[in-house]
Parts: structure tokens; C-alpha cells; sequence
């Protein structure tokens, strides 16, 4: 009997550290790909920040993956900063904001400021494409995956390649 209590106990704590491991995972690829999805739009010539700025807004195990693609990578010749704010009365320049998913309720609230600076914003929540948001991240059948929102892009005075409408759902052509 002990041997059995023993061996439940060792499976469940497998699956338990199976499934912190896959949401480490899920982390360092969406790091990868808002890494990527930098790449793929063009930013507005008159962006006159010294440094790339990645904002993120709530807590998210995503700050820590961005911040070691941030230490060997760089964006249109600039250096990569991550950020986190708590509020989003905290938010000061950025190029890029990663709404984390408990903040995303927010989002209908700031979406036009975000959009009139240039602000290229980015979910983790179902439908965040139809509140506004240029990016969001799916998770289908344990697949990451994202839908991209073109109109919104563009909303944001932000231009996005074919590429990257190419990889993603494209949400509201």
C-alpha cells in the first residue's frame, strides 16, 4: 500500500512539473515571437526613442524570457528594454505593449491613446482582436499559435508585412 501511495505521489508531482515546464515553454515562445513580430512591421520614421521599448503590463512569467532575448538581440538597430507596470497609469513611452491576461479587461478603456501613439499592442486573452488589440495569442489543443488584426495595425499607424499575416489568424481583413 505504501509502495502504491509512494508511486501516486511521484506521478502527481510529474504532471505537476510537466505542466509548470509547459508554461515555462509557452513563455520563452511567445517571448520569441514578440521578438519576431518586431521584425515583421514597420515602425513609423519618426520614432525617436534611443532604445526599443517593450512594456508589460501585469505579471507574467513572459518578462523574464523577454529579458534574456533582450540581452542578445536588437530592434531596428536598438537596444531592447522590457518593462513591467502594475498600472496602467505607470505607462510612459514604449513601442510595444504586452497586456498580460488579467489586464486585459482594460484594454477597451486606453485602446484609442494606445493606437494615436504608435503603440503596437499585444494579448494573451480570447477576442482581444476585437477590443483592439493588433496581436493575440491562442492556445488551441495545447498549439501557441496568434491572430493578428490587420485594421488594427494600422489603426496604431503601424504597417505590418505579408509575412506575418501569413503565419497568423488574420482577424477582421
Amino acid at each position: 500500500m505504501k509502495k502504491i501511495k509512494f508511486s501516486l505521489l511521484c506521478i502527481f508531482i510529474l504532471i505537476v512539473l510537466n505542466k509548470q515546464n509547459g508554461y515555462a515553454q509557452d513563455e520563452k515562445f511567445k517571448s520569441i515571437f514578440i521578438y519576431n513580430f518586431t521584425k515583421l512591421i514597420e515602425w513609423p520614421s519618426d520614432n525617436q526613442f534611443p532604445e526599443f521599448i517593450i512594456t508589460i503590463y501585469g505579471n507574467s512569467g513572459i518578462i523574464s524570457e523577454l529579458q534574456s532575448v533582450a540581452s542578445k538581440m536588437k530592434v531596428v538597430n536598438k537596444t531592447i528594454v522590457i518593462k513591467q507596470i502594475t498600472s496602467f497609469s505607470q505607462l510612459t513611452a514604449t513601442n510595444v505593449i504586452y497586456f498580460c491576461k488579467e489586464k486585459t479587461a482594460d484594454l477597451a478603456n486606453f485602446i484609442a491613446e494606445l493606437q494615436r501613439q504608435h503603440i503596437l499592442v499585444i494579448t494573451e486573452k480570447t477576442n482581444s482582436c476585437e477590443l483592439g488589440a493588433a496581436i493575440n495569442f491562442t492556445n488551441k489543443s495545447g498549439s501557441l499559435g496568434f491572430e493578428v488584426s490587420p485594421n488594427n495595425i494600422n489603426k496604431s499607424g503601424l504597417s505590418v508585412s505579408k509575412q506575418l499575416l501569413s503565419l497568423g489568424t488574420v482577424i477582421g481583413k
